[in-house]
């Protein structure tokens, strides 16, 4: 992540939904798109079925490794 990342999403904090397709920002998945499938708010995780992959693969990402693209 380089400093000009660092600043926009300290600058504005972006609301994300389930269902807005997210890129990951955080290693091991850096780079990879996903779906939003669920939020927990409470832990600050997200549910992302990845769509760079060939199947169906869930993971959870913490809510401050994603980058919102599109939203639903």
């Amino acid at each position: 992540m380089n400093v000009d990342e660092v600043v926009s999403s300290l600058a504005k904090p972006v609301e994300i939904n389930v269902g807005d397709v997210v890129e990951i920002i955080v290693e091991p998945f850096r780079g990879y798109r996903g779906k939003v499938v669920d939020i927990d708010r409470q832990r600050g995780q997200v549910y992302l079925e990845l769509l760079d992959s060939s199947s169906t693969m869930p993971i959870i990402v913490n809510i401050k490794g994603v980058r919102k693209i599109e939203s639903k």
